[in-house]
């Protein structure tokens, strides 16, 4: 399942070089100048980490990934959101008597509009950690690969 149209906003301060802590605000961010966006985002995070280095290893409820419509500002740096959750039926009903959901957050990731941070948040103490960045690393290990390939076909 992968969805588009949830709306979370934050923005936070720093609390020491690897770690911020963060502070909810209700300032959406656009997101065209993103290099990596909506199902892109959720495919990066599913596919650049595994499920340890996600703290997702513990979770034993299927959960789907799903990206934030807008985007988050984190220490002056704009973000795209995506978050590891599942949607749980409630026991209450609404005034129409339809059934009533919540969503269940097991992780957020955030990744910076030029592509160049992954944030993880602790969902314990609403810090953030930076995650290897593996788009970048890859980026760089196709370009050394290409330059290889170029000096050794020229010789």
């Amino acid at each position: 399942m992968i969805c588009f149209a949830f709306s979370a906003c934050s923005s936070n301060s720093e609390t020491d070089d690897s770690e911020t802590e963060s502070e909810s605000t209700n300032v959406a961010v656009e997101t065209e100048e993103a290099k990596i966006k909506e199902e892109d985002a959720i495919n990066f995070i599913e596919s650049s980490y595994t499920e340890e280095e996600l703290g997702l290893d513990d979770v034993e409820e299927d959960y789907s990934f799903m990206v934030a419509s807008s985007g988050v500002t984190i220490e002056d740096e704009n973000y795209i959101k995506v978050v590891a959750g599942a949607m749980t039926k409630n026991d209450t009903t609404d005034d129409d008597g339809n059934d009533t959901f919540s969503m269940q957050t097991y992780g957020e990731y955030y990744i910076s509009f030029d592509g160049d941070t992954v944030l993880m948040k602790n969902m314990d103490t609403d810090e953030y950690s930076e995650l290897e960045n593996r788009y970048a690393d890859y980026s760089a290990k196709s370009e050394t690969v290409a330059d290889v390939t170029e000096t050794t076909t020229a010789e």
